[in-house]
């Protein structure tokens, strides 16, 4: 466990025996409380490495300001440069302490000295990757696809808007019936089965929607805590603005996998969702989406009550009808200019176990094909010829998957 990992207390919850902690950087976090003593408000206590408990008072009254942690950027013969969350501080290391450039460090900052190396951290969250977080990065307001843009899945679009739509614009008879309202909601298929487009296009249908759009792969950061802190920034902006937010979270196995297996970012990163989602009645007019490829991978504890308790199966397989609306739909939001011999209904019929990703490929490059023979309007032969490219290169890959497989 990181000699630092430890939390000042904001909340006694003696009702439920747990604690809100909240660590240097601001992530808040709630825990069991296992110290057996009589902890009080400002208190500091060591936190487990799976930011589930604390296991017992370091100090009472808060942390000694008199110390500080920095990382180390320069050293010179007398002096060595640290940055801390404030400033770049030349100190002294009188003692001969071991010390190496990008070490974390505990400083006395009325002195101006190095105490020691703090081990087994990244550098703080204070350092250069804060300063380029951005929450406009993930902001969308009133994203430009819609319902409308999408064929086929009438089951689907009434389930999305039963489960996401409806909560938010009719919180008020929500609480005046004494439902609960969803606040997180889970979007599973294969890839390329729309899960985002159905994301934005809730989104698009509210007044004055604001989408969010998480990465999960992408808001991984080396940096001790910032990962957490991204995200808790994002619920924060979420809740400040005028109308409902959705914030989507892409791939969040790979940001909330089960803690038993996973790292320790992942553990933590775990561990403020469960909090964030815990405490939703602070975030009015908000609800998470997340969408994944594999629900079996999420951490359990996200898909209780009050989490990621509804979900919405996105089917691998669209029927022909679906395929055939779908090309329509496509053919028509872009526009494209389709020849009058075109029949999408044999290209539909055709395109089995296609997902809407590749029927939309399928378009794109016909278009390309025209594009080619210097027109602008796309014929049957076109499309003829894409299919068949789009389709050699599905044969190759199932292929090559299988030979992996052996």
């Amino acid at each position: 466990m990181p000699d630092n990992n430890v939390a000042s207390v904001k909340t006694v919850l003696e009702s439920s025996g747990e604690l809100i902690v909240i660590f240097d950087n601001q992530n808040t976090f709630v825990v069991i409380d296992q110290t057996s003593e009589d902890v009080t408000p400002g208190d500091i206590v060591k936190i487990d490495e799976q930011v589930q408990y604390a296991s017992e008072i370091v100090s009472t009254g808060g942390y000694d300001t008199g110390s500080l942690v920095g990382v180390i950027k320069r050293i010179s013969s007398d002096r060595v440069v640290v940055k801390t969350e404030n400033t770049h501080m030349g100190v002294a290391n009188p003692d001969g302490i071991d010390v190496e450039i990008e070490d974390t460090v505990e400083l006395n900052g009325a002195v101006g000295r190095i105490i020691r190396v703090i081990e087994g951290i990244d550098p703080p969250s204070f350092d250069v990757q804060q300063e380029e977080f951005d929450v406009d990065d993930y902001r969308t307001e009133d994203p430009e696809d819609s319902f409308e843009d999408i064929g086929g899945l009438k089951r689907i679009k009434e389930r999305v808007r039963e489960v996401v739509e409806l909560p938010l614009q009719k919180a008020e008879e929500f609480e005046d019936i004494g439902a609960e309202a969803p606040t997180g909601v889970l979007f599973h298929g294969p890839p390329g089965t729309g899960k985002t487009l159905f994301a934005r296009a809730v989104a698009n249908s509210l007044d004055e929607g604001t989408f969010y759009n998480i990465k999960g792969p992408e808001i991984l950061n080396k940096w001790y805590g910032e990962s957490e802190k991204q995200i808790r920034l994002v619920f924060e902006d979420a809740e400040k603005q005028e109308g409902p937010s959705i914030i989507f979270i892409d791939e969040i196995e790979s940001l909330a996998s089960s803690r038993e297996d996973s790292r320790d970012v992942d553990r933590r990163i775990v561990a403020q969702l469960l909090t964030l989602m815990d405490g939703f009645e602070e975030y009015e007019d908000v609800i998470v989406i997340a969408a994944t490829n594999r629900p079996e991978d999420i951490d359990q504890a996200l898909l209780r009550p009050g989490r990621f308790d509804r979900e919405v199966e996105f089917p691998s397989k669209l029927s022909i009808e679906d395929r055939e609306d779908i090309l329509k739909t496509i053919s028509e939001a872009k526009p494209m200019q389709i020849a009058d011999s075109v029949n999408f209904g044999v290209y539909a019929e055709k395109a089995d176990d296609w997902t809407g990703a590749e029927l939309e490929r399928l378009l794109n490059e016909a278009a390309i094909i025209a594009i080619k023979d210097d027109r602008t309007v796309i014929k049957r032969e076109d499309l003829r010829l894409a299919f068949r490219q789009i389709d050699r290169s599905n044969n190759r890959r199932e292929k090559g998957r299988g030979e992996e497989s052996v």
